[in-house]
């Protein structure tokens, strides 16, 4: 089903390219979105899905079919909460939260306040609230979706399908890049890091392919300490080598923390440390292996890393303006941009308190595109990458961004949401009636974690290739919560489970 949806919507995406060359560029997305629309309404996870993975290749995709498919997402969104709604009646049952949903409904009405107040424009602010909430829709949708095991084991399928695919694309890229992209017809990336090649894959940054490999990789790793499968160790070794093969700092460090998390969650008592230390040796084993295989690589990463943040006293000056998929976000340049976000979100928040600047006035997608008055006024407009002539790392952060335009209180919600979110996935993996919800639950959490650090130095949560499948996933583990009831035993220790994973009877 899945397959028929993405490469349905796939195939009328290309048609109406080529057929609708000169007319509206509407309806090429159009096309594809009313053909994942239908099959959402048909068959509502399948639906979702094969949204989620269309605006993860979408970027690429864009360069075989045109810059109008990436209006999808648009359309689709939506459609998506108003169908789910209507179709899915989540206040029948009762996949309403009072916290989850409070912290939003305080964002919002925040957000709201303090674009009137500061008198922002309707032609911004109401754009850069919905960019905002476009991820959290998904979440949401995800979350009412009737949830079962078999329902996201056979979604893992399709993941992991695409996933092995990628990694091993990935892995023959890192022989010869440029003819690997030649050959493929996708935009040129030759940056090696040292003696690592920074492989994209099929995707048109390597930091989407990062996030993408760490995605998967925890996940797999994840879900062999709990099922013992060993195609998922080797699975998850396989990620983890083509997350070194992009050469991104952040993806590689924010897995490694994420998975130190995910131990330490599984361990919880120190009494249970020597029998949860077992049963992740071979992880830790593989991932140690990786590691030192790719020492030399992290040596000049560890270069790359002390000369971004201690700079030249003289930067580059030169005028030549880099195509956008080709700008490195972790080159040394951005760290100026970045540190001055964070020093000029704590001086809006103190000069704006309590509400900040106004939704679409800093460090947002509204913010570049029409350039925010409040760079000018913060001196801001000097440093390189936030210039109103070339403003391209403006959107490189997140959370300066919530509190510069929310205020303190709207950090505080935004906050509150990802809490209560991580509070109800933990609970439930807790009280996980069988092993493979419980490593769901778990691999979730990992991945929510990886996201939260990487989401300091990238706007995470409101990237549409990378966030959408982010929510989509934790909506899905947060469905799961709604379909177990609470009184059902907590998942066994370790021991012999069935070939299908269930818990032993």
């Amino acid at each position: 089903m899945f397959a028929l949806i993405f490469f349905g919507a796939l195939v009328v995406a290309t048609l109406t390219g080529a057929i609708a060359v000169d007319l509206i560029g509407i309806i090429q997305p159009a096309a594809a979105a009313t053909v994942i629309l239908a099959g959402f309404v048909w068959r509502p996870a399948p639906g979702l899905l094969a949204f989620a993975v269309f605006v993860l290749l979408y970027d690429t995709t864009a360069f075989y079919v045109g810059d109008d498919v990436k209006r999808v997402d648009e359309l689709v969104i939506p459609a998506l909460l108003i169908f789910g709604a209507v179709r899915l009646q989540p206040w029948r049952t009762r996949r309403l939260h009072s916290v989850r949903d409070g912290s939003l409904v305080a964002l919002v009405v925040l957000g709201v306040i303090s674009s009137l107040a500061n008198e922002v424009p309707v032609s911004i602010w109401i754009p850069a609230l919905a960019l905002l909430l476009k991820p959290i829709v998904i979440l949401y949708v995800a979350s009412w979706l009737p949830m079962r095991t078999a329902t996201f084991v056979s979604a893992a399928r399709v993941i992991l399908a695409i996933g092995v695919a990628t990694a091993v694309l990935g892995i023959v890229e890192a022989f010869d890049q440029r003819a690997f992209q030649q050959a493929l017809g996708l935009p040129e990336w030759v940056r090696p890091r040292g003696s690592l090649p920074s492989v994209k894959s099929l995707f048109a940054h390597p930091a989407i392919f990062a996030w993408f490999m760490a995605f998967l990789g925890l996940y797999c790793l994840v879900a062999y300490v709990e099922l013992r499968h060993r195609w998922l160790l080797a699975l998850g070794a396989l990620f983890g080598v083509a997350t070194f093969l992009t050469a991104r700092r952040r993806a590689i460090g924010a897995a490694a923390v994420a998975l130190l998390a995910t131990f330490a969650w599984s361990t919880r008592r120190i009494g249970r440390l020597p029998t949860e230390f077992r049963r992740w040796v071979p992880v830790l084993f593989t991932t140690l292996v990786i590691a030192v295989v790719f020492v030399p690589g992290l040596l000049g990463l560890y270069d790359r890393t002390i000369e971004r943040y201690l700079p030249p006293e003289s930067p580059p000056t030169s005028g030549e303006q880099p195509i956008p998929e080709q700008v490195d976000d972790e080159g040394a340049q951005t760290s100026p941009a970045r540190v001055a976000l964070y020093t000029g979100s704590f001086r809006i928040a103190r000069d704006h308190f309590p509400l900040g600047a106004g939704v679409g006035r800093y460090g947002s997608h509204m913010s570049r595109i029409e350039y925010s008055p409040i760079y000018h006024e913060y001196g801001l407009d000097r440093i390189r990458g936030l210039r109103e002539r070339n403003p391209r790392y403006i959107t490189d952060t997140f959370w300066p961004m919530i509190l510069g335009e929310f205020g303190v209180g709207g950090l505080a919600a935004y906050g509150l949401l990802l809490v209560s979110i991580c509070l109800a996935i933990w609970r439930a993996g807790r009280s996980a009636a069988d092993a493979t919800t419980h490593a769901f639950m778990a691999g979730t959490l990992a991945v929510l974690v990886e996201a939260l650090i990487e989401s300091l130095a990238t706007p995470m949560f409101t990237s549409p290739p990378r966030s959408y499948l982010l929510f989509a996933a934790i909506g899905s583990a947060l469905a799961l919560t709604h379909s177990r009831t609470p009184t059902r035993p907590p998942v066994a220790p370790p021991g012999p489970l069935g070939s299908d994973g269930h818990h032993r009877s």
